[in-house]
């Protein structure tokens, strides 16, 4: 750990050479939260049980919460390198079309690599695995029916989330009559999925009309087929599994993008401009009054008067924060927004490690909350009741 933490000073230097946009101190802080989110997956997987595999169950929530933190990552890498390189990366990084973009690939990207290791622990007869990988599977199937019932509406969302469910289904078949060399139970589930194809693609389109039905289809006869090749490689040659996964979750971000330009042509008011910073307003919110918890950092959950500071508005929408980073001076503000149609919290620190320094409680649609941050450093924060949604707050010094 001790050489972890000091690689994590090392790697930020480097990237910070090679880059000025680049902040040393936030790329140490993020290496340093990637070591600690990894490290808590494999203490769980070492964990003393009666079967002797470790808390599988614990290991894979854990490992949600390191995947997602990596986004944050990315995101901070991605607005700088495209500052650096404006010609190259035209547009804003920290858009709400972009947060949706990237919102969208994690989660199906995840939803491959979750498969994958369900479909792996059970061409093992690895019960206790393949239970525990089936569970985050289904958070994540959740987390995206949660995404489209923010755009769409709950019944949207309900609608999707069993549909998505049942393609599922047809995977667990097919895993099912491989590890029994059934053929024919095996030719079933292909058919079914070839089925399936049609009846989403036509779900998708009778929401958005800017996806065609057979180009959808198309897209997902492909996730079909790279993700049954990885099947194939799990029960037959073991070396082969982690490739073909790797080629299942490649072929992800190509639906991703396409349902990430389908929305936002359709909602060009919602996704179509970027969160920028404002001069301070009279905003009000309920909270306002709550006393603040301090810290170091001294934060407050008071409006910034007039004239004193900034403010910064931060959406939430579609599951996530919207500019998930944001960058603000010493006393400036940051305003949440809810815009989704179910609760959500502003809470800082990890879901591993909350500190305690600020607190929403649950917001409501349409509801504000605000911090006010007097200290230099970097604050993440994320959401209590949807983990997997993730921001962070950069706080730097005047010159």
């Amino acid at each position: 750990l001790d050489d972890l933490d000091g690689y994590a000073d090392e790697f930020a230097a480097f990237l910070a050479s090679a880059n000025p946009q680049i902040d040393p101190a936030v790329v140490a802080q993020n290496l340093r939260e990637h070591v600690a989110t990894l490290t808590a997956v494999i203490d769980a997987q070492a964990a003393p049980t009666p079967q002797k595999t470790g808390d599988q169950q614990e290991a894979f929530k854990l490992l949600r919460t390191a995947y997602a933190h990596m986004d944050s990552t990315a995101s901070y890498l991605a607005a700088s390198i495209a500052a650096q390189f404006p010609e190259l990366f035209p547009g804003d990084a920290a858009s709400a079309a972009a947060d949706l973009r990237a919102g969208l690939t994690a989660l199906l990207d995840e939803h491959t690599f979750l498969v994958g290791r369900s479909a792996a622990a059970a061409l093992a007869a690895d019960t206790i695995g393949f239970e525990a990988a089936a569970g985050a599977l289904d958070a994540n199937s959740q987390d995206l029916a949660a995404a489209v019932a923010s755009v769409y509406g709950e019944e949207a969302g309900d609608a999707f989330l069993a549909l998505w469910r049942k393609h599922i289904g047809f995977f667990v078949d097919y895993v099912l009559a491989l590890s029994a060399q059934d053929n024919k139970a095996q030719q079933q589930a292909r058919k079914a999925l070839d089925g399936y194809t049609m009846e989403f693609a036509a779900f998708l389109n009778a929401a958005n009309p800017n996806l065609p039905v057979e180009a959808v289809q198309e897209l997902l006869k492909s996730h079909v087929a790279t993700t049954l090749a990885m099947f194939e490689a799990a029960a037959t040659d073991p070396a082969e599994f982690y490739p073909a996964l790797r080629a299942a979750y490649n072929h992800m971000p190509t639906i991703a993008n396409a349902l990430a330009d389908a929305i936002i042509a359709q909602f060009p008011e919602t996704f179509g401009e970027p969160v920028t910073v404002v001069p301070t307003t009279d905003v009000k919110k309920e909270e306002a009054e709550k006393e603040p918890m301090k810290s170091q950092a001294e934060a407050t959950t008071e409006t910034a008067s007039p004239g004193d500071a900034q403010i910064v508005i931060v959406e939430i929408k579609t599951f996530a924060f919207s500019p998930k980073q944001v960058e603000i001076p010493v006393g400036a503000t940051v305003l949440w927004r809810n815009r989704d149609a179910t609760n959500h919290t502003v809470t800082a620190g990890t879901p591993e490690n909350p500190t305690g320094l600020f607190d929403s409680g649950d917001l409501g649609q349409d509801e504000t909350y605000t911090v006010t941050l007097n200290e230099p450093g970097v604050y993440d924060y994320f959401c209590a009741r949807h983990p997997h949604m993730r921001g962070q707050i950069v706080v730097v010094a005047q010159p």
